[in-house]
Order: C-alpha cells, then structure tokens, then sequence
C-alpha cells in the first residue's frame, strides 16, 4: 500500500489528503476510508512528510522526501493555502515574488496581513507561525542584514541570492524616489506626509489603516475627501507598493490585493488612491487588479521609456556584474544621465556604484578582479569586499569602496565596522585560500574622513605594524583622482569626473512663459495683451 501512496505522489506531486486519496481511488483496489487510514499510517511511519493544523476540515498537505522544497513543492503548498483564505498563503506567495527572500523589515508591507486587526492574524504572528512550521527561516546576508527566506536544504544558496536582492532593492529605492518627487510635485499629496519603507524612524512608517505598504501619503483630491459629523476635512491616501525585476502573476498580487479590499471593507476607513508598481503583469493580474480598483502602473507608463530602461540597466549592472571595460563604464554614464534629475539618486548611486570606477582602475594592474565578494570566515562570519584583485597566489588585495558627494564626511560606523569585523574575516578568508599571499587591505572614499575615523585608522595601522598582518592603504578623494587618470581611460576618467567629482548640482532656470495675448487683433491695434 505504501508503494502505491509513493506512486500517487509521485504521479500528482505534493498535494493536499482529499486529492492524493481521490488518485489512489484510480486503483480499483482501494476505498475511500482504506486509503485515508493508509496515508494517516504512512504519515505516522514517516514514510511520507506531511504539513497539517493549517487546513481546515483536519486536512493534510502531504509530500515525499525528495519532493520538499521544490518549485512544485511551494506552488502546491501555496495554491492550496490560498484556496482555503489563508494569512499564511498570502505570505508564502509575497515570498515566491520577490524570489524566496526578502528583508524582515519589508515583511510587514509584502504579506498582506495587518500590524493589528480583529479578528485577522498579524503579520507577526504570520511570520511566527511559517517559522514555527519550518516553512522559513531567518538568513543574515552581508550589506542588508537580516532575511526571512524559504527554506531550503542547501544553505550555500542563500549566498547566491545576495547580488540580485541587492538590485532589486536599489532599482526600487531609484522609483520609490521618483515616484515621491513626481507625487508631491503633481499636488497629488500632501507634501509633508509622505512616508516610504526606507524611513529609519518606526513612528514614520508607512501605515494606513493597520496595513503597511511601500509609499504613503495624505491626499487631499477632492474625490479622497471625507467629512467628519462636525464638519471637520477627513483625507485620504495615496498609497503604493512595488516589485521590479519579473512579470507578476495574480497568485504574486494577491497579498496586495486583498490589503486593499480589506481597507475598503473596514468601517470609516479613509478612502484611497492604491497603486502597484511592476515591470509587467499577467493578463489576469492586470484585469483582477482593475476590478479591485487598483492603479496597474509600470515604471515606462509612469516616467517614460529612457527612465524604465535605466532601471533595467541598473539592474543588470548591479545584479549579474559584467566584466566588461567597456560595458561597465557605459552603463555607469548613461544610467546616471537618465537619472540625475530625481532628487536624492545621484548621492545614492555616487555610493552604489563607486565600487564599479574602482574596479576599472585596479584591473590595470591585475586581470582578476571580482566585485562583491563575499568572504568567509569559520570563526567570525561572513562579509562581503567590494573590490577583490588578485594577482595569482602572490597577492590579494581587498578594497572598502566608500563613495560620497564630494565635502560629505564618510560615517565613522561604516570606518569602525569595517576595521573590527569586515577586515578580520578578510584576513581569515585569506589565509586559508591563499595561505602565502601577500594581503592588503585599502579603503578608497571620495568623500572626506573624520577626526574619529582619523584616529580609528590611525591605531589600526598603528597596532598592525606590530605583527604585519597585512598592508593597510587609506586612498582618499585626491589619491582616488590621482589614480583614475593614471589608467590613461579616457572613457573612465570622463565618466568619474562628470558623475563622482566635485561639481555643484546645476541650477535649472524656469523658462519665461508670456501671459496671454490677442492673436487675431485688428491691424490699427497697438496692444495686443488682453
């Protein structure tokens, strides 16, 4: 009997109890209540794995071994969560959209569930519960902190996930500022109340009707309007969430979609504006989302074709790295162009994309240069180095990209952070992968350094000249120069210069608009304002 349960698996895939005993009931051989005794049976035996308790009617979601954590294997799972309305469908879903990881502090807007609501579980508890049930786990990866991702049963791969969560986020962070300037600058919103995830501050996240989401604001169209008994002007909002970098699926929206009907279902909910922002959508997703009242936007409809493609560049740079020279450098320039207008997107790509122009110019001196390396040290952790140059096992070098609006002071946290935890598992990853390499260790900023961080560098260099570990090189904004133009690039020096160097921010001239005037005067006229 147990065969045949293994054979129906294998022929459906993970599935719920009803549907694997409807596929054993092919076999003429068995009844109905036979085969629920002989999956509860098997189940017990551990001959096959089972998720219960999250079904109702004492249903089970029933899978082999060798089937857990496969595509199909979530697919199932979340189909059948979703059919049944659950929180913990909606959760799973938001996670397989965004690739199986995410930030934990992007949890909240992504799951679809509430802070706190009658009735409803909280997004805590959702997260509990996938924890508890080992559907998920907590990963910490270098540079973003902590994750909650799918579970999975090799942990190397979270590692790999590391680079293309990374230009997601900064692709969405380049729109989440678009979108805010084009919002308040249209009068869409109240200039002052906008709120988006990247706000450091818990009291300013934001959060409307016990919903958090990407983007808010306080809008005060008059079709978002509300009136209190007394009188008073009750606002609306605008709110939006995003996800960049796939065509999204109505299974992918539907933690979206059901935040927005369960704020219109609330009693004196304010009214809303909902927008979803996406490179593409299914046609059922885009229809679903229309009947829902929801905004379907993409970057392209919203700011045009050359800014949607800036995103992608961005994108691309950012999560595959190319080695391409040439590539590299082209992309820097034209993305920063196309970009250079939002407010805020220049200083954050000076600081993203810096390590690029760096490892441009150390590749004169060394073919083997890989950007975002992460590093790994048995004792101490992981980290990852911006910059890696290796010159074959004679030496290795690891490079602390730091790049600033020109006069902006480098943190001195980031300084400390990268003398007491970065460097020492650069040190230990060297040692046990090239264990006679000269290493080096180098911080290259264009911004300038404190007197703390001054003297933080100083006692570094200071207690290493005692027992030479490794080399340690401070190259700050004049050195940076020095360097690029000794690379005799005309393309990389052009592009450091026009996008990294100290230039003041252009001020644009309002164009004279005429008032009206009399178009059709007749000939003895003399003036021809109105």
């Amino acid at each position: 009997m147990t065969s045949l349960i293994v054979t129906s698996l294998r022929n459906t895939g993970p599935c719920l109890s009803s549907v694997l005993v409807e596929e054993m009931l092919k076999t003429q051989a068995v009844n109905r209540d036979t085969a629920r005794k002989q999956i509860s049976r098997a189940a017990s035996a551990g001959q096959i794995h089972c998720v219960d308790k999250l079904f109702p009617k004492r249903e089970r979601f029933i899978y082999l071994k060798q089937q857990y954590g496969t595509g199909r294997f979530w697919s199932s799972l979340n189909t059948a969560l979703l059919d049944t309305g659950s929180a913990y469908g909606l959760a799973l879903s938001c996670l397989r959209a965004r690739g199986g990881i995410l930030p934990v502090r992007h949890f909240a807007a992504a799951c679809g569930s509430p802070v706190a609501m009658k009735n409803r579980l909280s997004w805590k508890s959702v997260l509990d519960g996938l924890l508890q049930y080992k559907m998920v786990r907590f990963v910490t990866l270098p540079g973003l902190g902590e994750c909650v991702a799918l579970t999975e049963k090799n942990d190397n791969g979270y590692q790999r996930a590391l680079h293309p969560l990374k230009a997601r986020l900064l692709t969405e962070s380049v729109l989440m500022k678009s979108l805010s300037q084009w919002v308040r600058h249209n009068g869409i919103i109240s200039y002052d109340t906008l709120r988006t995830r990247e706000e450091l501050d818990s009291d300013r996240a934001p959060c409307v009707a016990n919903f958090d989401f990407d983007v808010t604001a306080a809008s005060y169209l008059n079709p978002l309007l509300q009136f209190s008994r007394s009188g008073e002007i009750r606002p609306g909002f605008f709110v939006c969430d995003m996800l960049l970098g796939c065509k999204l699926s109505l299974v992918h929206l539907q933690p979206f979609i059901t935040k927005c009907r369960s704020i219109n279902s609330l009693r004196n909910s304010p009214r809303c504006l909902f927008m979803f922002v996406a490179d593409e959508y299914s046609e059922e997703a885009f229809l679903e989302m229309k009947r829902a009242g929801i905004i379907p936007a993409t970057p392209e409809n919203l700011f045009g074709k050359d800014f949607a493609d800036a995103l992608f560049q961005l994108r691309d740079l950012v999560g595959s790295i190319t080695f391409s020279l040439k590539d590299n450098i082209v992309a820097i320039d034209d993305i920063m162009s196309k970009l250079e207008s939002i407010a805020g997107v220049t200083s954050q790509l000076q600081g993203d994309l810096f390590e690029y122009i760096v490892a441009e110019t150390v590749r004169i001196n060394s073919n083997d240069v890989e950007v975002g390396k992460i590093c790994k040290s048995e004792r101490k952790g992981t980290a990852e180095c911006d910059v890696l140059s290796r010159q074959g096992n004679a030496k290795i070098t690891f490079i602390e990209c730091k790049g600033y609006k020109p006069y902006s002071t480098v943190k001195h946290e980031d300084v400390k952070r990268w003398i007491g935890k970065q460097v020492p598992v650069f040190f230990d990853y060297a040692k046990r992968e090239y264990p006679n390499a000269e290493i080096n260790v180098e911080l290259w900023t264009t911004g300038k350094l404190g007197d703390d961080s001054r003297e933080s560098l100083r006692k570094f260099q200071e207690n290493n000249s005692t027992n030479q570990r490794y080399n340690i090189t401070v190259i700050e904004s004049h050195e940076v120069r020095i360097r690029i133009k000794a690379t005799w690039n005309d393309a990389l020096i052009r592009v450091f210069e026009k996008h990294f160097l100290s230039y003041p921010e252009k001020i644009v001239r309002r164009k004279h608009v005429p008032e009206p005037v009399r178009l059709a005067g007749h000939d003895e006229a003399t003036e021809f304002d109105f």
